[in-house]
């Protein structure tokens, strides 16, 4: 079995893929690692040359493996790779991702050494002016699984994305990540972090999630607005009642981003929700950013 297996998935991706795939081999020019390391490249229902470009990389390395799916949605394809995969831990890129250059042989070693069941690292959006170009695996901070959970509803430290996280395969298969093209990783990821005892995180930079006006998650329509209502009850369902005013400050922000492309029943849902808040309780938490705290006082005076 290999330490870590990197899943690299790609749709349409042929001007780009190899700016990804370059990145990842700059991290392993050590060449003590790769022994430890499985690259697993998925080229899903593209009708462009970026099966060729995957193609003709994995000829190059003993630890690539090639798979070629035709199903049109990346919550199946992250699901079909999982079960591909020979490492112990799983790590994703998304094609279109380039990493900083960073050694790989620290991230190794805390996986050797200490077996976290998951390593959280600094989120990074950025445009291709603003890339993060070297980084380091440092400094590690071991984290309770409440100080991860805070953090995660907090949103500023790192998300719900599946790239820039190291996650123990075991961990994954234990969690169905829902068959849908968008938002999968946002409906599996509290059940992951609800199941990881030993956490680490990295305030480094690990990953650039390179932002582009035509990706999937770009612009919000009804389908996904409503989907991350859904997001917002899986998480009340699955952290509640300790973080109950982390989560809901979450609905209040699509309340008042998306106001007109929820359906009237989620609406509603969030709505009762919302007022469920104590007031003051929220007000005097200190996790709660003071923006929230002006939109929920706005929605209060507009819901008389």
């Amino acid at each position: 079995m290999k330490k870590l297996s990197f899943i690299i998935t790609a749709h349409n991706m042929e001007t780009m893929i190899s700016g990804c795939l370059s990145s990842l081999m700059k991290c392993m020019s050590n060449p003590d690692i790769t022994d430890d390391i499985e690259v697993l490249l998925i080229d899903d229902k593209s009708s462009d040359n970026t099966y060729q470009v995957l193609l003709s990389f994995s000829q190059q390395y003993n630890f690539v493996k090639l798979l070629k799916t035709d199903f049109g949605n990346i919550g199946k394809v992250r699901n079909y790779a999982i079960s591909n995969a020979s490492g112990e831990y799983i790590t994703f890129i998304d094609g279109d991702d380039v990493l900083p250059t960073f050694d790989l042989a620290p991230l190794l070693s805390l996986l050797k050494t200490s077996s976290p069941d998951i390593i959280l690292s600094k989120m990074h959006e950025a445009t291709p002016d603003t890339l993060v170009s070297l980084s380091s695996f440092s400094p590690q901070q071991q984290w309770s699984k409440d100080k991860a959970i805070t953090e995660f509803l907090i949103h500023k430290k790192f998300q719900a994305h599946f790239w820039g996280k190291y996650i123990k395969k075991h961990i994954l298969t234990s969690v169905k990540i829902p068959e849908i093209s968008c938002y999968e990783d946002a409906l599996s990821f509290p059940d992951i972090l609800n199941n990881s005892d030993s956490i680490y995180y990295c305030d480094s930079v690990l990953y650039n999630y390179v932002k582009r006006d035509d990706s999937l998650s770009a612009k919000i329509d009804s389908g996904k607005a409503n989907t991350m209502s859904e997001v917002i009850m899986y998480m009340t369902r699955t952290f509640e009642p300790k973080f109950h005013d982390l989560i809901l400050y979450h609905g209040i922000d699509l309340l008042s981003k998306q106001k007109n492309t929820l359906s009237f029943e989620n609406k509603i849902l969030l709505k009762n929700k919302l007022k469920g808040i104590k007031i003051i309780k929220f007000m005097l938490n200190e996790n709660v950013r003071f923006s929230f705290k002006k939109k929920l006082i706005k929605f209060n005076l507009s819901a008389r």
